[in-house]
């Protein structure tokens, strides 16, 4: 037997052996490196550096469209108790605004200055706000903001507060579906007149709206 033409069987084996422990080490090197988790979806084009995820329309025009909910599903998101979920974000389809948590409530990126005005009990427009107080002391209202409230799912759709001259102010809620309120001011026996500033929050928006209301003095 020509010993001289046996495979070297030992050369074999450690060849082998260094290409598995060669895997294996770079393995472990891939999964120990930290990775640059960085997306590009529509044209292939490289994200930028401060990027983890881009959308790019250059050839396929189109949006991002976002969970859709009422407020009333909003509301039933589990995110109070959990921090991580600062910053999630939903499309409220009663507002017709993206609203994002804040981690102590929903807040509507659609920060525009508020529209809260007043209508009277058959529907039509009205600014009490223009009409002094009487004097005497008496209540005046039902005010309704708005016409149609955003938020009919939340009784009421509206807070409303004394901001200014609570110490003769008070303001009762008198239809929790629409918002209306009545407010009471106390007699003023001084000559000089006063005022209070009534705030108007609206629950969706998150907004919030003043009004003056003018008390005048005894004559």
């Amino acid at each position: 037997m020509n010993y001289n033409k046996l495979p070297n069987i030992s050369y074999q084996l450690s060849v082998i052996q260094l290409f598995s422990y060669s895997a294996i080490f770079l393995t472990v090197l891939f999964f120990a490196l930290p990775l640059k988790a960085q997306v590009t979806i529509g044209d292939q084009t490289p994200p930028h550096a401060f990027s983890l995820l881009e959308l790019t329309t250059a050839k396929l025009k189109g949006g991002l469209r976002m969970p859709q909910v009422t407020t009333a599903q909003r509301d039933t998101i589990s995110v109070s108790t959990n921090t991580a979920a600062q910053g999630l974000a939903v499309y409220n389809t009663d507002t017709g605004c993206v609203d994002f948590w804040d981690l102590t409530e929903w807040v509507s990126i659609c920060n525009d200055k508020p529209n809260i005005a007043f209508t009277n009990s058959s529907g039509n427009p009205a600014d009490p706000t223009t009409t002094p107080f009487p004097a005497a002391g008496d209540s005046i209202g039902a005010f309704i903001p708005h016409d149609n409230p955003e938020c009919t799912a939340t009784n009421p759709p509206y807070t409303v507060s004394v901001k200014i001259g609570g110490a003769y102010t008070r303001v009762t809620t008198t239809n929790a579906l629409n918002g209306a309120f009545t407010i009471v001011m106390d007699t003023n026996s001084s000559a000089d007149s006063r005022y209070a500033i009534i705030g108007v929050m609206d629950k969706c928006m998150k907004q919030e709206q003043d009004f003056i209301f003018v008390q005048n003095g005894i004559r």
